[in-house]
Formats: structure tokens, sequence, C-alpha cells
């Protein structure tokens, strides 16, 4: 069951670990579990309103300004009714998103168009609901495609090509079951060309992680694949897609390590000469995964031996290592993060809760250090020794980022120009104080 909490949380809390880190304490949400961004202007998460026992929960959205991860000035959290929870977005293009998740009793999964700049269900539309699955995350690789993953009642990984502008299941097409996938079915997806996808999970065996491409045109299997056994040392929840030739994927598992791993999107397998590489302690999860550039990626999770701190790490996509010189960054103020994207190559909004869900955080992070950025020089403290001439205000050095923006992007995507489409993907999985059900990896890993 969800765990069901009353909240009220204000205020805006600040990283001692990290000089000059601010997260913003989002009231009205009890977490966020995704967050895309559909233009360098403008972001939207998405998660869940913890209420109380008798009256259940609530989806909600809210749009994020990506220069500071706050919620967007005149904007305020969104209720979304009819759902319980919204456990994914993606934007495929800067007016348009599609946010996936479960229906108001849990009983199937649901798809809504929001408006990115309010947070909104979009005009004239409504919460559809898909049965025969569960979401847990979404990829829209055209403004006329998007795919859902999640798992079926029996855990079995599931996968749905939808209608970004209605969220309804694309004409002709039904949910497809995912042979070779199991326990907590498919948990993360990406797209790196308009029509390839590529999703991750565990495997029907409950003993490694899984990886399969997919057609986002009808959700099943691409033409002559099927789905990839690619770790034993945890599940996969998260992936990213920097190029059509190279995806990462992160994850954990109950008892291992957090764990990265390349895969290429055509096969799902490993590429030759790489593996999958361990990131951290057995105390550290890792949930979401985003890649803005061909070289860079940022992972955030969470870190169960100190379940006050969200940490964040940079990644290679080629390999799945951490970054040349970097090391893995804990954040205090947050709990959990548990989704990340980044609206250009110098920032991303990372999103989840403060310590014990107790309400929404999110905050903007170098994805080549795992920093908030821009890093503040913090000015030095008053003194009260007298001046004799009028008093000079210690200065704050803002240190810019030197790189210029990417285009539009969304979720864990970078933009690519593919046939004249914006490739864009979102989608997180929860890790630590979750907001989803999530089925415990059981089997022992290798």
């Amino acid at each position: 069951m969800i765990p069901l909490l009353v909240v009220a949380v204000t205020g805006l809390l600040a990283l001692p670990s990290v000089a000059g880190a601010a997260v913003q304490d989002v009231a009205g949400i009890g977490a966020f579990n995704g967050v895309a961004c559909p233009s360098n202007s403008q972001c939207v998460g998405v998660g869940i309103i913890f209420t109380t026992a008798s009256s259940g929960a609530v989806g909600a959205a809210a749009p994020l300004t990506p220069a500071s991860g706050a919620v967007s000035g005149g904007q305020a959290v969104q209720t979304i009714p009819g759902t319980e929870l919204l456990s994914a977005v993606s934007c495929p293009s800067g007016t348009q998103c599609l946010a996936v998740g479960e229906n108001s009793d849990a009983s199937e999964g649901v798809a809504v168009p929001l408006d990115p700049e309010t947070g909104a269900v979009v005009a004239g539309q409504s919460v559809q609901s898909i049965p025969g699955i569960f979401m847990a995350a979404v990829a829209c690789p055209s403004t006329t495609r998007c795919l859902g993953v999640g798992h079926a009642p029996d855990g079995q990984g599931v996968a749905v090509s939808l209608d970004p502008a209605t969220g309804a299941i694309a004409m002709g097409e039904s949910v497809q079951t995912i042979p070779g996938t199991g326990g907590v079915g498919l948990e993360g997806v990406a797209c790196p060309t308009t029509t390839q996808c590529l999703a991750v999970g565990e495997n029907a065996g409950r003993s490694a992680g899984a990886a399969v491409p997919l057609d986002p045109a009808t959700g099943a299997p691409s033409t002559g694949q099927s789905g990839q056994s690619v770790t034993t040392k945890g599940v996969l929840v998260g992936v990213s897609c920097p190029s059509a030739a190279v995806c990462l994927a992160v994850g954990w598992g109950a008892d291992q390590p957090s764990v990265a791993v390349p895969l290429d999107p055509a096969t799902g397998m490993v590429p030759s000469g790489q593996q999958d590489q361990t990131i951290s302690s057995q105390a550290a999860k890792l949930s979401a995964v985003t890649c803005p550039s061909v070289s860079q990626c940022l992972a955030v999770g969470n870190d169960d031996g100190d379940p006050s701190n969200g940490q964040a790490v940079p990644l290679s996509p080629v390999t799945g290592v951490i970054s040349s010189g970097q090391s893995i960054q804990s954040l205090a103020g947050t709990g959990a993060l548990n989704a990340a994207a980044c609206p250009s190559a110098t920032q991303c909004v990372v999103a989840g809760s403060v310590f014990a869900a107790l309400g929404g955080a999110s905050l903007v992070l170098s994805p080549a250090t795992g920093s908030p950025t821009p890093p503040l020089v913090a000015p030095p403290p008053p003194t009260s020794t007298p001046t004799t001439g009028p008093a000079t205000p210690p200065t704050t050095t803002v240190i810019a980022p030197g790189a210029s923006p990417l285009a539009s992007t969304g979720g864990n995507l970078l933009p690519l120009t593919v046939g004249g489409g914006v490739l864009v993907a979102g989608g997180a999985a929860l890790v630590g104080v979750t907001s989803r059900r999530r089925r415990k990896r059981t089997a022992a890993a290798d």
C-alpha cells in the first residue's frame, strides 16, 4: 500500500554539505516522481499528494523554472483528479506533455495530457484509463506517438503505444506483454529515434536486470529482438539515450550496490568491451538518469545509510563509470531524488522529496559534477569592526555556466533531430521513500 501522510511544509531548505546550494521545498506535493523539460525555459514535474488514510492520495503536477527548480511564478501545484499518483512525464513538444500513472483506486494505469506552463490537464482533455498496465514510465519519440511501460497485475512487463494529444491508446493498438520480463516488470524507457525505444526493468526469473528494444508504434519488441538479461547486480529502473548508438541504464538491488550499464538500443545488449559498473555502496540506490550530451550523463537517487540525503553522480554514457575526476555528491535537504531532466547542456533539474517524504523537493545540478549550479561563493561573515565610510555590501560571485543551451528536451533523453522530429523521453522510477508500488527484488544476485 502507498504510505499516506498529512504534511504541511513551507520554506527553503539550505544544503549545508554543498556551499551555496538550495533545495526548493515545494509545498503542496508529497513527492515528485518524474520531471521533463519541453524547453530551456520550462520544466514540469509530476508526483503525488499524500492526504489521509481515509481519503487516499491523488496525482499532482507542477510547472518548474529551469533556472532554480522552483514552481514557476504565478503558478501552483495542480491536483489531477481521477489519479492516485503520476509516475512519469514526457514532452514531445514545447507545448505538449504526457504524464502516466495509476487511477484513483490503483486498479489500472492512466495517461493524461498536461500543459507544461501550468501543470494542469490540457483544456478539453481528460484522464484516460489504460487497463492491463500499471504505468511506470513514458517516452515520446514524436509529436504523434508516445510509449508507456510498466507491469501487468502478475508483474510481467507490458508496454502500450499512446496518443500524446489525448493519452488514449493509439488507434488500432493494445497493451503488449513483453516476454522475458517479470518481477517489477518494466520501469524505464527512452527513445533514441522516432522508430526505436529501449525499455529496462527486471527479467522473468527475478534474477537480473533486463532490457528490451521496443517499437513505439506498437509497444511490441522490435522485429527480431527479445528481452536481454544484462546485469545481476540489480534491477534496472532508469534509462537515457544520448545518441542512436548508446543508452545508459541505472538501477539497484535490495542487497546489492547501485549499478550503471551501457546498452545498445538496437538489441538491449551490453556493447562489446563494456560491462555493468558498480557505482556505490549497498546502502545507496540510483533511481533515474538523464544524458544532456553524448559524453555526459547524470544519475540521481538516495542513500539508505543516511536517508536524509539524496545523491547525484556524473557518469560516462559510453562506459557507465563515474566521470573522470568526479564523485558521488550527497545533497542534504533531499531525502530521495527520483527524477532528472536537462533543459541545457550545463543544467539539470532534479526532483524528489525531502526527508521522509515530507514534501516535494527540486533543485538544479551540473551534469558534469552533480553539484548545484551555478555555484555560489558565499560572502564573508559580517564583523563588528566600526567603519568611517559608507558601508560596502558583501559581494556574491556567480560563476556562470560556460556552454550555450541545447534545444528543447524532456525527461531522460538528449534532443535529437531525426527525420524532422525532436525526440524526447521521460520517466523515472522511485527508490527509497517511494510513492509508487514496487515489488522488492527477492532473488539473490550472483
